[in-house]
């Protein structure tokens, strides 16, 4: 082992503390700043924040902190630079000599030129064999040809399987080997080999094809894994990619002479702010120096956790290149944190709540937001103006403004001011910018631009609307915080009269007080639309993930979500609405019939505990989207809309139902929702449009996959139902249920011991999150005309059988025979989209009649079920309106209306009267009858019973009493061949009328 003592003493000797300093990532300040004792202020910008003073005289190496008072030896600032333990005196005096170029002399640890150095000849017997080849392009998305192109090894250290990838750093040497744990998926671990030398020194990876290739644009990242990935997916010899360990080096600025710079590190809150807190500092220097041509600071739409962070997840999670390249676009030019952005630099704000702040107002900004309404307000705001007529300018005092175009741009609050301002106000606000004398000008109006008045909120992917343990704000993109909606005025392209839609936008604009009420709003110079993950799917580089799930096909992943996702046994209906429900595409053409409803509604009823709610979350946390609205603890509003007043005027707002179009819903709680509501509800779940017609109106597209789950009314369960699909009855309305694709009743287990039972698989997981993720998204973006039905008639086949079983109840349509083809047919394109059943490697999907027989039977088993009972509610409903007892009832009625009896000789007869009443078609309650009929209670609750037993009457909402269709068609044919009796019943109502 080495004399540390004489290697401390042969760095000192040949240290220059003062570019050692700056080697380590130090501005330091001019040498006038330096004291006596050689004590300099410098800058740090690594893990040294802000101010620090350290020395390059008479103590050197020493360094301090004005605010903390904290100081040390340079080996614990060499540490403290390189995040090591301050501790660690050898790996700081290891790096001292590698700078100084003292040898460290350590015989038990090879070096690193000689233990790396390594040719493509010597590396050839590592290189990955085919099936190495094709895990790394499944699961990490690493192609044979990148891995040739960086040389990508296979071996075995200490007996565990590593991926290997060679290095070679700033100076050309292989410095470092990275390698990739093959157990982890891609997993980027630690620095090869293990025992070996640290690298304690920064580094930068990628100069000698930057040096070769020439890029414009260079994105930097801190992974090498990742650079990898950018230059495989970049493909553009205008960009390419370098990767950084342990920080920047000043030096490296040369490395960027006249080159764009992206800046993309891990959004992880840590690596993220060290991103502007090393590299931010030292490259904005450099172009202030005119060095570089630009700096953007990109932080990519990930969820801040490891295991969604980088931009291998990007990329694995169905980012596409062409999306990248949108985001650089929108992402700000960098500024360096705490000071004021300059008039054409743009800040970056993470969220819409920020304009909140103080340090933000009048600031240029770029954020993204999501907007909920319109106002009916759109205004025209003067632009470009000039001075028509001016007396102080004809009386020759003045020729300011002669002959002068003056322009208000986008960001001036006068814009704000201009909303609902009268001619002659705007007319002042002109000659308040124009005139520094206070006259009053004569203003010629040139141009005018458009605002729309908007009403908007946080941007975000996932949004759920429950409370939380400790936090009872909302929880948005990983952030809690409290949600906040502003009116923002939005300057409306020329050519552009359409209504802004509800959806996510990058907004760019000025943060400003308005005028007018001091409220702190945002004028926005241009909305560009944020596309949704499932908008920019690239079905070609998913195409591996859909093969692989093809060949599994839909029980095998339906099985596998259960047992490693779910957990939830004995219950597969459950998985599969929700799975069906997901993997429904937005339109299907069928039967010559265009662009039909192909997104799917269903409705799972069950008692509490069945999974209802726990299937749904899982499967929206693996895929990343899908809402949860809570009906107890959201306002009704919330799902649907709200018509709001904002500054005395009526505005619509956008619930979750219309925000979520072309995506999927999950409503909780569904039992809680207001009848009132559901018809409106109803009917854009069918059409694919919200119209509102109220004070205010609008209309949203709301073509949203629902998925609805509910309770028992009451606190019952299915068991206190005779037919447990009565309690449908309960919870909507007839023209909300007839818009249900398919609807669950779930029990609770009668064997309370499965729910405890043991069930441990050993098998790894065969659905991955990429690969459901894909499924998902290839759904969403299939064209109707890429779904093929095979066999029409098979589809109009099962619709006449399950119509002719359970569609004859017309207070429960949820088998409604004149549109039930469509419904199976849906259900049948989600099926095979879920099954991936294709026979030209997924450029179409076949609907084949083994399709259509599954949603048969699965219809079939959920309707015919005990804890649903429709076949036989069904069933009743046809024995109600069945003549079969036409003639022992028209045998009773005739001995009820017998002349002889009850004053028929005075032209009434109380039974003829009862019926005449009824006939009439009002519902009436029992009081009222017996008013009406002048009988007692005894003999009126006899006859209602006959009627009743003959399923004449029923008993409607509140107890009142109406008739049927049947009775309806008795009495038609009783009239034709009973006139005396009818004219009994006639002349009974018309003797009391006449009364």
């Amino acid at each position: 082992m080495p004399d540390y003592t004489e290697l401390h003493n042969a760095v000192m000797a040949k240290m220059d503390f003062k570019s050692f300093f700056r080697h380590l990532g130090l501005e330091l300040f001019p040498d006038d700043k330096v004291d006596p004792d050689g004590w300099v202020l410098a800058r740090g910008c690594t893990f040294t924040r802000g101010e620090i003073y350290v020395n390059i005289g008479a103590h050197a190496g020493g360094w301090r902190e004005p605010i903390t008072k904290a100081d040390g030896t340079i080996y614990q600032f060499v540490n403290r630079q390189m995040n090591r333990a301050p501790d660690d005196a050898v790996a700081a005096l290891r790096v001292m000599c590698e700078y100084v170029g003292v040898p460290f002399g350590d015989e038990d640890i090879p070096s690193a030129d000689s233990a790396m150095v390594v040719t493509p000849a010597a590396w050839s017997k590592f290189w990955v064999e085919k099936e190495s080849k094709e895990r790394l392009r499944v699961t990490a998305g690493i192609t044979p040809q990148t891995c040739e192109r960086y040389q990508i090894g296979f071996g075995k250290i200490k007996g565990r399987p590593y991926f290997l990838v060679p290095v070679p750093d700033e100076g050309g040497r292989i410095r470092a080997i990275r390698m990739i744990d093959e157990n982890y998926s891609g997993r980027w671990m630690r620095r090869f080999p293990e025992g070996g030398p640290l690298e304690m020194s920064p580094k930068i990876f990628g100069l000698n094809e930057l040096k070769t290739r020439n890029w414009k644009n260079v994105i930097i990242c801190d992974n090498e894994f990742d650079r990898i990935l950018l230059m495989q997916e970049l493909k553009n010899d205008e960009w390419g990619a370098l990767s950084l360990t342990d920080g920047w080096v000043r030096g490296w600025n040369s490395f960027l002479e006249g080159r764009h710079v992206v800046l993309c590190f891990s959004t992880l809150p840590k690596t993220f702010y060290a991103a502007q807190s090393i590299v931010g500092p030292l490259i904005d220097m450099a172009r202030r120096e005119e060095k570089i041509l630009g700096l953007k600071l990109l932080k990519l739409p990930l969820a801040d956790t490891p295991e969604d962070c980088r931009v291998y997840h990007w990329f694995k999670g169905g980012g596409t290149t062409a999306n990248l390249m949108k985001l650089i676009h929108w992402a700000p030019e960098y500024s360096i944190p705490g000071r004021k952005c300059a008039k054409d630099q743009v800040k970056a704000l993470v969220s819409f709540a920020e304009i909140e702040d103080p340090k933000n107002s009048d600031l240029h900004v770029r954020v993204p937001l999501t907007v909920i309404g319109e106002t009916a307000t759109i205004y025209d705001s003067p632009t470009k103006f000039r001075v028509a007529h001016c007396q102080r300018i004809q009386d020759g005092k003045c020729n300011e403004c002669l002959d002068e175009t003056f322009s208000i741009d986008v960001g001036r609050d006068e814009h704000l001011e201009a909303c609902g301002s009268s001619k002659a106000h705007i007319e002042k606000l002109c000659q308040r910018l124009c005139c520094r004398w206070k006259q009053h000008p004569t203003i010629e109006i040139l141009e005018k631009g458009t605002f729309r008045e908007v009403l908007s909120t946080q941007y975000h992917q996932r949004l759920v609307d429950r409370p939380h343990e400790e936090h009872e704000n909302l929880m948005i993109d990983g952030r809690y915080e409290r949600q906040i909606q502003r009116k923002v005025v939005v300057r409306v392209p020329e050519g552009q009269p359409e209504p802004i839609q509800p959806r996510g936008y990058m907004a760019t604009g000025w943060i400003r007080t308005n005028p007018k009420n001091s409220a702190r709003t945002m004028i926005v110079e241009s909305l560009e639309p944020i596309p949704e993950p499932y908008e920019d799917f690239n079905f070609k580089s998913n195409l591996d993930h859909l093969m692989y799930l093809k060949s599994l096909g839909w029980s095998a992943i339906t099985q596998d979500l259960i047992e490693h996702r779910t957990q939830i046994y004995d219950c597969d209906e459950i998985i599969l609405i929700n799975l069906l429900t997901y993997c429904s595409p937005l339109h299907i053409n069928f039967l010559g019939e265009q662009g039909i409803r192909g997104w799917v509604t269903a409705a799972i009823i069950g008692d509490t505990g069945v999974g209802k709610s726990r299937t749904f979350e899982k499967l929206s946390e693996i895929i990343g989207i899908g809402d949860i609205f809570s009906c107890n603890s959201g306002r009704r509003t919330g799902l649907t809309y709200a018509v709001v007043t904002l500054d005395r005027k009526w505005t619509c707002q956008a619930g979750l139902h219309p925000l979520n179009t072309r995506k999927i819903l999950c409503v909780e709680e569904a039992q809680e929702l207001p009848r009132e509501e559901l018809k409106s509800m109803g009917e854009a779940m069918e059409k694919g449009q919200l119209n509102i017609n109220q004070v205010a109106r609008e209309s949203y597209e709301s073509k949203t996959r629902i998925i609805f789950n509910s309770n028992p009314l009451g606190g019952r369960t299915l068991e206190h139902y005779p037919y447990g699909c009565m309690t449908l009855k309960e919870l909507f309305v007839p023209a909300f249920i007839r818009r249900l694709d398919m609807v669950a009743f779930i029990r609770k287990l009668d064997d309370y011991q499965k729910y405890n039972e043991r069930r441990v698989t050993n098998a790894q997981p065969k659905v991955s999150q990429e690969a459901l993720r894909a499924l998902v998204f290839f759904a969403w973006s299939i064209p109707p005309e890429r779904i093929q039905f095979e066999d029409d008639e098979a589809i109009l086949a099962a619709a006449n059988r399950l119509s002719a079983k359970y569609g004859h109840c017309d207070d429960l349509p949820l088998v409604l025979p004149s549109v039930y083809r469509k419904t199976i047919a849906r259900l049948a394109a989600a099926w095979a989209i879920l099954d991936l059943s294709s026979k030209d490697e997924l450029q179409t999907i076949s609907v084949t009649p083994g399709h259509v027989n599954l949603v048969e039977k699965f219809l079939d088993g959920l309707y015919s079920a005990e804890a649903c009972a429709l076949d036989r509610y069904s069933d009743l409903a046809v024995r109600q309106r069945s003549m079969d007892d036409y003639r022992a009832l028209e045998v009773e009625l005739k001995g009820w209306l017998d002349p002889k009896r009850d004053r028929a000789d005075q032209g009434y007869n109380p039974y003829g009267k009862l019926l005449y009443c009824l006939s009439i078609g009002t519902s009436y309650n029992r009081r009222d009858l017996n008013r009406m009929v002048g009988v007692s209670d005894a003999w009126m609750a006899s006859a209602l019973a006959t009627l009743a037993a003959h399923y004449l009457i029923t008993d409607g909402e509140g107890g009142r009493i109406s008739i049927t269709p049947k009775y309806q068609r008795f009495f038609k044919e009783f009239e034709r061949k009973n006139p005396v009796e009818s004219g009994v019943i006639r002349a009974s109502g018309k003797v009391e009328l006449n009364a």
